[in-house]
């Protein structure tokens, strides 16, 4: 997914190399800062016929993202739709600090239906570490503490 911040620099949301398709990409921006993106990625298949609902974000004004994680299991785009050769566009998505809503379309059902997700919003990645550091330490703490001792 490529997005331009400028007329002479254009960023890549999902990683390098990646051998998909993007598509329908929909973006928006937190009070705070964060900038939210959806799009979706067609998996590899031989035709290219399936696709996942993917979730990319940024805490630095669009230079670097995070996440790229799939929030949806693989649907075929190719169903649903009465007279057209693609599901509808019906994407769209609201920032807060605490995460984004999101409408999409997807063929979990065997026909075009609407959807909508809650995202929570991620850590910053600084933030992220610290509280892996503080689980992992609140977790030692439990260990030991419930740890049978003997008296003689």
């Amino acid at each position: 997914m490529l997005f331009s911040r400028t007329t002479s620099r254009v960023l890549k949301a999902n990683p390098a190399g990646e051998p998909t398709s993007q598509w329908f990409g929909t973006m928006s921006v937190a009070p705070n800062g964060r900038i939210d993106a959806i799009y979706n990625d067609t998996v590899l298949t031989t035709h290219n016929q399936f696709s996942v609902l993917k979730y990319a974000y940024s805490h630095d004004d669009g230079l670097t993202w995070l996440g790229n994680i799939a929030l949806t299991p693989a649907f075929n785009h190719a169903l649903g739709y009465p007279s057209q050769e693609k599901i509808g566009d019906y994407y769209d998505m609201v920032s807060d600090d605490l995460g984004a809503s999101v409408s999409f379309a997807a063929t979990f059902t065997g026909g075009q239906d609407v959807y909508y997700m809650r995202i929570t919003a991620v850590p910053e990645p600084a933030m992220a570490t610290l509280m892996f550091a503080c689980a992992a330490a609140r977790m030692g703490l439990r260990r030991r503490a419930s740890q049978p001792t003997s008296r003689q």
